[in-house]
């Protein structure tokens, strides 16, 4: 069958559109077990039969369901163990187009598939020949109709045996039966496991029979997601959800019970101690007893085995919802081109019409710095949205509540988000979902991957020789003219006049003396922002008449940093870490980088216009050496007044002013640099946040120093309970999670050089401060990061204060309302 397979594909492409049915004889027969052995095709066009040995005993021998095909492998086999045979011309041949297969031959060849638990290579054969005979429509269409029945049988299957987990794991639990108990019972141990891994095989093949990059492979795959929804999986998903539940309250129960058996063991070795004090015993006892510490054995503890029998079945779920569930985004008009009134000077509106003859509209995401890097497809196909459907919203609650155990599968096998669970990558609203570690791992993959192939067409290292005190501009030199799979490549790097040999302690030292660099004033490349910490690019830096370049270079570094794995000490505002990442900015990012600007706005909307006395316009006036410079942020926006029903239109195009449109030529210039070494469709999976952590690095961060340079008000005072209950949750965060709340309260990720004691803010120095909030278990922290100031509302226990904590740093971290 292969062999006819691999002469089908040499046919020509009006050869293959005329199919006939291959009529079936016994002189056909033995010319298809012959022709079955491996063979290859000479340069003169001759068949060669090679000589194999003696092949094992065929596993289909004593199976009456696929006898047939069993025979016709068996004779194959013999026909590889015959001697080399004399080379036949290929014209002596009947010449034949794609055989249009039975319904009763296409369930032979899939049942040989799925019953025989093939894999390796054997497994690659059967789907390049499934490939080669779905070339035929026909042919194509019968396999996925019996795919689609033996799928629906595999379901039926898997539906009864779980039914039967479901039930044991209910008398599990109410029998408070630990893990090794449950897993020794009969339902966890029979061989019926298989039929899920079966149901996987199924589906692979049905995505896999033609490849998407055809004409027709959006219509294909449509046609593919309705055999998909006939298959009836809507008990069997219930039924997963179930099981997965119960599985989690067993393991809860079985961590408490390790954390007693622990606490109780410290304490007894605590107290038979003669120089054990009181507050040690307190300290020993309270990990115990605390939901923090069993929640923190819960994330680092690997994957029990009564988690993994469940995770076939959710690749199943996930690879089917990812074809019935998924849709594209839409289509975006070209880069470069604007529609109506759009222009690049217009920021995001929030689609009402204002009055008095006033017509705004919405800014596409061709409007963002860098739109034509975000066009590839390569691009959209990680920017994938569910669709409106009841099913939908189902596999996005089950991926919001089973989130941890997700995570803990990749964290195993990061290749998974190249297969069945893509989904959590490539779908926006699930991408939030996957911690940062696990984004990391799936990005350093990719560029690994870059690289590698970049280093096998040049080979060797990138050398560059630097003086030190010319570093950016020996380096500028250096670097300018390679291409971006040259700039791939190791770097090896040398100081004049130093002595010393690369082996990645020079090329560290490279990264950080010229990270420094770029922040040099007399560049006047960036400035930094009202906390001295962050920087944003020089709306002015065309005073340096290279600054475009110098710009397309630094984005060369920080995506060369990012590829090589080296961390550098440049933090960025807000608002430049959503222009890498393409998320259009907001108002709140401009609080950071203009504290009193954006008082003023803030004022302006809570105002009445009257009152204020301001006669304003959808205009900005810029200054630049002395010369004023007014630029419309709608057409004609200089003539048209604003009003009070204006005003909020007026300050969102006019922040997008501030933090976009006056530097779109330097962030243009640093995301060509950036994207060459950084494709657009990798760097969007992380939020800016993480962007932030990937650039810098997660810092070391010091809870006793924090502490003891940390004030209280609103009532607070250090003792207070509440207030031990933050420090305790705190401490049992991991490293991303204190990075990330350090992110929420002052604005970045960086630790002082001199400690908290020099925690800047707004107007200075000004210490970490916890603020009473009012509003109970149902109200959120919230930050002020231009103050240092985190407003805590007081929480009923310790476990409700680290939920709250951590749903408000990962996903509240902005939107939170004006300061």
């Amino acid at each position: 069958i292969e062999k006819l397979c691999k002469h089908f594909q040499r046919l020509s492409s009006e050869q293959t559109n005329q199919l006939v049915a291959v009529q079936t004889s016994g002189e056909s027969d033995a010319a298809v077990s012959t022709t079955a052995s491996t063979s290859a095709l000479s340069p003169a066009g001759v068949a060669v039969v090679e000589s194999r040995p003696e092949p094992r005993p065929d596993p289909l021998a004593h199976s009456d369901s696929v006898s047939t095909m069993g025979q016709l492998l068996r004779e194959a086999q013999v026909a590889r163990a015959r001697p080399a045979a004399a080379s036949v011309p290929l014209h002596n041949k009947r010449r034949m187009t794609y055989p249009v297969l039975s319904k009763e031959e296409a369930l032979l060849l899939i049942s040989v598939f799925v019953n025989s638990d093939c894999g390796g290579v054997s497994k690659r054969v059967f789907h390049k020949i499934f490939r080669y005979l779905s070339l035929s429509d026909g042919n194509w269409r019968l396999f996925l109709e019996s795919l689609a029945e033996d799928a629906s049988d595999l379901v039926c299957l898997s539906t009864v045996e779980f039914t039967a987990l479901d039930n044991a794991l209910d008398d599990a639990h109410q029998q408070q039966e630990d893990m090794a108990t449950v897993m020794a019972r009969r339902e966890f141990n029979s061989p019926q496991v298989l039929q899920e891994s079966k149901l996987l095989g199924v589906l692979k093949l049905m995505t896999i029979l033609r490849s998407r990059s055809s004409a027709a492979a959006a219509a294909e795959s449509e046609i593919i997601a309705e055999y998909l929804r006939e298959i009836p999986t809507n008990d069997l998903w219930e039924l997963l959800c179930a099981c997965l539940e119960k599985v989690a309250a067993i393991e809860e129960l079985d961590l408490e019970k390790e954390s007693r058996r622990r606490g109780r063991a410290r304490t007894l070795s605590f107290s038979s101690a003669a120089t054990s004090t009181a507050a040690a015993l307190a300290d020993v006892s309270r990990p115990a007893t605390a939901s923090s510490a069993t929640t923190t054995a819960a994330n680092s503890k690997p994957i029990s085995t009564l988690t993994m029998r469940f995770i076939p079945l959710i690749e199943f779920f996930l690879s089917a919802f990812s074809r019935t569930l998924i849709t594209s985004p839409p289509a975006q008009t070209p880069a470069g081109r604007a529609t109506g009134a759009e222009s690049t000077s217009h920021g995001p509106l929030s689609g009402v019409t204002p009055s008095h003859g006033v017509e705004l509209v919405r800014m596409n995401s061709n409007a963002l710095p860098g739109s034509r890097f975000r066009q590839s497809s390569a691009f959209l196909s990680m920017q994938l949205e569910i669709s409106e459907d009841s099913s939908a919203s189902k596999l996005v609650k089950f991926a919001e509540k089973h989130h941890d155990l997700l995570n803990k599968v990749l964290r195993s096998n990061i290749h998974l988000l190249e297969t069945t669970f893509s989904p959590l990558v490539n779908v926006t609203k699930l991408r939030a979902l996957l911690h940062f570690d696990i984004k990391r791992a799936f990005f350093k993959s990719k560029l690994k991957r870059l690289r590698s192939s970049s280093t096998r067409m040049y080979g060797g290292s990138l050398k560059i020789t630097v003086r030190r005190s010319h570093i950016f501009e020996d380096s500028f030199n250096n670097l300018r003219y390679k291409s971006a799979d040259e700039m791939r490549r190791r770097l090896s790097v040398s100081f004049h006049n130093e002595e010393g040999v690369d082996a990645g302690g020079l090329t560290r030292e490279w990264y950080n003396v010229l990270a420094r660099e770029i922040f040099n004033a007399n560049y006047a490349l960036f400035l930094s922002t009202g906390d001295g910490v962050t920087f944003q690019p020089n709306p002015h830096s065309s005073v340096n008449t290279e600054h475009l370049f110098y710009f397309k270079f630094v984005g060369r570094v920080i995506g060369k940093a990012i590829s090589d794995g080296f961390l550098l000490d440049a933090h960025f505002t807000r608002s430049f870490y959503k222009h890498m990442l393409g998320l259009p900015v907001n108002l709140q990012d401009l609080e950071a980088i203009e504290p009193a600007y954006y008082k003023s706005l803030q004022q302006l909307l809570d105002t009445p216009l009257e009152y204020l006395g301001l006669d304003l316009a959808f205009s900005a006036e810029t200054t630049e050496f002395g010369a004023i410079t007014i630029t419309d942020l709608i057409p004609g926006g200089r003539d048209i007044a604003v009003t009070d029903d204006t005003k909020h239109e007026y300050v969102r195009l006019l922040a997008h002013h501030r933090m976009t449109t006056a530097i779109r030529k330097q962030i243009d210039a640093f995301l060509e640099g950036f994207h060459e070494l950084v494709p657009a469709e990798l760097i969007s999976i992380f939020d800016a946040s993480e962007l932030e952590l990937l650039i810098s690095g997660l810092p070391d961060i010091d809870l006793d120093d924090l502490r003891a340079h940390t004030d209280y008000g609103g009532g607070y005072k250090s003792s207070d309970p509440i207030i031990n209950w933050f420090w305790s949750a705190l401490r049992s965060f991991s490293k991303e999670e204190k990075a990330l709340f350090l992110q929420f309260v002052t604005g970045t990720s960086k630790v002082p050089l001199d400690g908290f004691k020099a925690l800047h803010g707004s107007d200075g120095i000004r210490k970490f401060n916890i603020q009473r909030a009012f509003g109970g278990d149902s109200k959120l922290p919230a930050a002020h990061t231009c103050f240092n100031t985190l407003d805590l509302p007081e929480y009923t226990s310790e476990e409700v204060l680290r939920e709250r904590m951590l749903l408000a740093i990962r996903e509240g971290s902005e939107g939170f309302g004006f300061a």
